[in-house]
């Protein structure tokens, strides 16, 4: 499934048809794993991958770290029910900080990559009128 989902019912069918591959990219980007591991002196995927785009890299650093210290339940366990009870604007949610935690680089374009961009690009599918992000008014 290549496409951008374009209805409600496609977001979830992604989600649902991508849940093990969405899971491995949490478990390797979600900034709450790379902070637990840099607090035990873990490496991790993100800390060792290239960096492609330095300014980048630094902007988001300072996001991963606000989305870290805000993170109260463990990612996965969250992803898992947010999936199971319908929860679609917490699992958009989920998935944008697993975005942003993923480094600026080239070299991160993997499996199910594509898939987490296009799933949070259409998170507006998920989010009731009054709950979207973000939007600028119309």
């Amino acid at each position: 499934m290549d496409d951008y989902p374009d209805t409600t019912e496609k977001w979830w069918e992604m989600v649902r048809c991508n849940r093990l591959e969405l899971r491995r990219l949490i478990a390797a980007y979600h900034p709450y794993y790379r902070a637990v591991s840099q607090k035990s002196g873990l490496d991790t995927a993100a800390d060792s991958t290239r960096i492609t785009a330095t300014a980048a890299e630094q902007r988001c650093e300072v996001e991963r770290k606000i989305i870290a210290s805000q993170t109260v339940e463990d990612p996965l366990i969250a992803f898992d029910l947010y999936l199971e009870s319908g929860r679609g604007d917490k699992l958009a949610d989920l998935l944008s900080q697993t975005w942003f935690g993923a480094p600026e680089s080239q070299d991160v374009h993997c499996a199910g990559f594509g898939t987490l961009c296009r799933l949070c690009s259409e998170s507006g599918l998920v989010y009731d009128e009054e709950e979207r992000p973000d939007e600028p008014p119309t």
